[in-house]
């Protein structure tokens, strides 16, 4: 395996643009990742970005852009634009509520869990208690006879 087969040489603003993050955010996945570097003679230094790197930030991108309309044809009037538009809007609306919802439902599961498990273990400490205080309030004697 050799580095340039698997690797794109780039500069610092170079790798920035391409994977869509700062030139200080590069510099620091260059030393995590371990980017083999080279300075040149004219004090520009290359990194040599992985290809697997520059495909994630490619896929990254186009999965997180949210889908935009289509273009209306030059010739259509301002309230076919602004229905298309309503419509767009509607459909991403629904789209959140019913992720909010989803991830509403999840939380009141966790928490009625999360309840029971606290009170079960409330109802323990309470007999754990209740068994201590009846130990503490026989007489002395009880307590030395056993």
């Amino acid at each position: 395996m050799t580095i340039e087969a698997e690797t794109v040489a780039l500069t610092w603003a170079d790798a920035a643009a391409r994977l869509g993050i700062a030139i200080g955010s590069v510099k620091a996945r260059a030393r995590r990742g371990r980017w083999h570097r080279v300075t040149g003679n004219d004090g520009r230094v290359l990194v040599s970005v992985p290809l697997a790197a520059l495909e994630q930030e490619r896929v990254a991108k186009v999965d997180t852009q949210p889908e935009m309309p289509k273009q209306p044809p030059p010739g259509a009037d301002i309230a076919t634009i602004l229905a298309a538009l309503e419509a767009a809007h509607v459909a991403e609306l629904v789209s959140l509520q019913q992720g909010a919802s989803a991830a509403l439902e999840r939380l009141q599961e966790s928490h009625k869990a999360e309840l029971e498990r606290l009170g079960a273990a409330h109802a323990a400490e309470a007999d754990r208690l209740l068994a201590l205080l009846q130990a503490a309030q026989r007489p002395w004697w009880r307590k030395l006879l056993g």
